[in-house]
This record gives structure tokens, C-alpha cells and sequence, in this order.
């Protein structure tokens, strides 16, 4: 989970140590800050801005709305508060992915039965 501050970033990891990617943008412009977004201390209305991109969902169901909470606590009033959530395990998500993989079936299927026509149909013997 990032969340900004305008002259800089913070970013968590939860695990290890913050990738080089992050380490590369971010250069000495930044913090990194290691563990449970829950066990942070963090300063109350402390930033201008706070980011969650496809985080939240990865939060236990019933710990969602205190993560929300606490992103509300550490961001000052009256300033956004930005977070995307998309599921990627919904119903709906399966349903078209089963849909996409059908129609790549169906369309290999079609395939094979259009070179077996056009090489003659096959010859079965018994």
C-alpha cells in the first residue's frame, strides 16, 4: 500500500524489503515502512493525499473497513483519499474468463474442422 505526501512518498511492503523498481523511482525522495499496515504508527491527519491501488482486497474481509478507517485517521480533512478495489476473484470474473477460454475452444475447434474439409474429410476404416 503508497500513500503520498506531495513533496514525497511512503510506501509499505509487507514482506521483505522494498523492490528496486520502487527503490529506483523513488530515489531518496521516499520512505519505506515494513510490516502490517495495522502495526504502523502513524500521525493523525498527517497526509495531504493517501493512495490504496488493489490493496484492500488482499485484507482479511473483516479488516477492510479498519484499514479504510485508518486511511480516513492519517489523512487530513478535507483532502482525497484515493482507493481502487477490483476483485479479481468475483463471480463475474470467473464467468468471463470462462468465456474468453470457450471461445478459444470454439475457435480452434472451427479451425481443425475447416482443415479436415478442405483435406478431404477423413477416411474412417474399420
Amino acid at each position: 500500500m503508497t500513500v503520498s505526501k506531495f513533496y514525497g512518498e511512503f510506501g509499505w511492503e509487507t514482506k521483505g524489503e522494498p523492490t528496486e523498481d520502487a527503490r529506483i523511482r523513488i530515489k531518496d525522495h521516499g520512505v519505506f515502512l515494513c510490516g502490517s499496515f495495522f502495526d504502523i504508527n502513524l500521525e493523525k491527519d498527517f497526509f495531504d493525499c493517501t493512495i490504496s491501488l488493489h490493496t484492500i482486497y488482499h485484507i482479511d474481509k473483516n479488516r477492510q473497513e479498519e484499514a479504510v478507517r485508518k486511511l480516513i485517521e492519517v489523512t487530513k480533512p478535507g483532502k482525497p483519499i484515493i482507493i481502487i478495489y477490483s476483485n479479481p476473484h468475483t463471480l463475474l470474473s470467473y464467468l468471463v474468463y470462462l468465456k474468453i477460454q470457450l471461445q478459444k475452444i470454439l475457435k480452434n475447434m472451427i479451425y481443425i474442422f475447416m482443415l479436415i474439409r478442405l483435406n478431404g474429410g477423413i477416411d474412417f476404416q474399420i
